[in-house]
């Protein structure tokens, strides 16, 4: 056993391995041995040096230092550059230096630097519905920037309404919640819970389930995700392994195996920056408006939280009635059950809970919300080409989910429109500007001399029917049962009308319907 500078090294012969292919020969290794073995290392805190998952962060920081100390040697500066080459651009025009040659090398280094400084700020920007090369510099540096002040924590409310601001502190409160909140306190049988499910995994599912994880598995995993996520605390986000896999490849593929084999994980693996507070996953329960009912959806409460070792947060729950409940029993039944009820101007998952006779005034939230994302960009920083970009990933992309949903008035629609072609023509805050070329032509196909803008009236009908496809071969969804139920319990969806008092959910989808109508014929 040897130490130094607080670590300990502990060394011999364990008569144990941590995964089968640290054996060579003679006959297999018992996996209780194995897992004992990796229990007495994960409970201890230790690290098995030679194990691959440790030699891949170990070779990720070596890298780290040796790029340091790359940038730093060769000082690349791309601003710099800029600057150095413009002005010896500059100097060439004012001297009238007859130096073609010359001139056409300094215009083509100035451009490499000026693609080398977008590139930069768009890799520290992290965004990824715009691509570099159309000198929008100015734009990522504002969009890193915005970023960096948001995801900075300045000061945390602690459990006892303490505020804390300094670093160390900041992180001792943090840890504390996520410790509470991931710590058990009710210790129950799980069996009375689980003796009515269904088995559900067969067993031909767990044999690929319990498969040795391919080579080939591995790389499309890594080749899945975005280049610009998953970043580490060493700053490596998966472009840098997609970039190098033919370097990479064989560690990263290694350490993978090592898991799948042996079941543990690095703590370091795991280590991550804070980022979003997790919280138990929305459920709506629907019954009578009585006290029966309110005492029998707080024991399925109870009977969750005993079952899922999560506890009910009622100050983020809430209560909605329908239009005929009194006034009274709402008040008598939410102080019942301790929980905030709300009314029909709230929202869930960002659709009203009920739809007005003004169906405008319902939904003009999204009207609202598209103007200030457009409003929060600055036109002179995004080129042209780039404005195009931003209107699909804002104006067309912010009321997707409502459209999906309902049919939206077109004034609203029309609205949301004009709100895309001011900013396409330079308008910002309340001042205008002269519109040039009609929405219908921005519509069009690239191909025919438009823009290819979605007309989001066209497109509302599109997810509508979309929507009232799927049902057609899905009759025992939770949504078509319910419909069925409703309003075609002795027909089909196809050839019912809309009956007597409908929503306009169930209307909405009768207007997606037509254009179903339309395909089959």
């Amino acid at each position: 056993m040897g130490k130094n500078q607080g670590g300990i090294a502990i060394l011999g012969d364990f008569n144990s391995i941590t995964t089968p292919e640290e054996k060579s020969g003679g006959g297999d290794m018992s996996l209780s041995s194995m897992t004992a073995f990796n229990l007495f290392i994960g409970d201890n805190d230790l690290v098995d040096l030679g194990s691959p998952m440790y030699i891949v962060p170990q070779k990720l920081k070596l890298c780290s230092h040796k790029l340091v100390q790359w940038q730093q040697s060769n000082r690349s500066n791309s601003k710099k550059e800029i600057e150095t080459l413009k002005a010896r651009l500059e100097e060439i025009s004012t001297t009238g230096i007859c130096g073609g040659i010359e001139i056409h090398e300094v215009e083509s280094k100035l451009e490499k630097a000026y693609l080398n400084e977008e590139l930069y700020w768009k890799e520290k920007s992290r965004v990824k519905w715009l691509r570099e090369g159309d000198r929008n510099t100015a734009f990522f540096h504002r969009k890193f920037k915005v970023c960096t002040m948001g995801n900075k924590i300045c000061r945390l409310v602690g459990g006892n309404r303490e505020v804390v601001s300094s670093q160390a502190d900041i992180a001792r409160v943090a840890e504390k919640y996520f410790t509470g909140i991931f710590s058990s306190t009710n210790q129950v049988d799980l069996e009375p819970f689980l003796a009515d499910f269904e088995s559900k995994v067969t067993a031909f599912m767990n044999r690929r389930l319990q498969k040795t994880v391919s080579d080939e598995k591995i790389k499309r995993s890594t080749f899945s995700v975005h280049p610009q996520s998953a970043p580490g605390d060493d700053g490596m986000t998966v472009k840098f392994f997609q970039f190098y896999w033919d370097i990479v490849n064989e560690d990263v593929t290694r350490a993978v195996k090592s898991f799948f084999e042996g079941g543990r994980i690095l703590k370091s693996f795991n280590h991550t920056n804070i980022c979003l507070i997790l919280k138990v996953p929305d459920a709506i329960n629907m019954s009578q408006a009585s006290e029966e009912s309110c005492d029998r959806i707080l024991e399925l409460l109870e009977s969750y939280e005993s079952f899922s070792r999560q506890k009910i947060n009622l100050s983020k729950s809430a209560i909605f009635f329908s239009n005929n409940t009194p006034d009274t029993t709402q008040e008598i039944l939410a102080t019942t059950m301790n929980i905030t009820y709300i009314g029909a101007q709230d929202k869930y998952l960002g659709l009203p809970l009920v739809i007005n006779r003004s169906k405008r005034a319902t939904f003009n939230s999204i009207k609202d919300r598209v103007f200030k994302k457009v409003q929060g960009w600055k036109k002179s920083l995004l080129s042209n080409g780039d404005h195009q970009i931003l209107i699909w990933a804002v104006g067309e992309a912010v009321p997707i989910y409502t459209l999906s949903c309902f049919r939206l008035p077109d004034t609203l629609l029309k609205d949301i429109h004009s709100i895309s072609t001011q900013f396409w023509w330079g308008q910002h805050g309340e001042k205008r500007r002269m519109v040039w070329i009609s929405w219908d032509k921005m519509t069009r196909p690239k191909s025919e001399g438009g823009l290819g803008v979605k007309d989001l009236r066209a497109h509302d009908l599109a997810l509508l029917g979309k929507q009232c496809w799927r049902l057609i071969p899905q009759p025992n969804s939770l949504l078509a049962r319910i419909l069925k139920g409703g309003y075609y319990r002795y027909g089909d969806l196809l050839s019912v009308d809309k009956g007597v008092l409908p929503s306009w959910g169930w209307q909405s989808l009768l207007q997606g319907r037509s254009v179903v109508e339309k395909g089959t014929i």
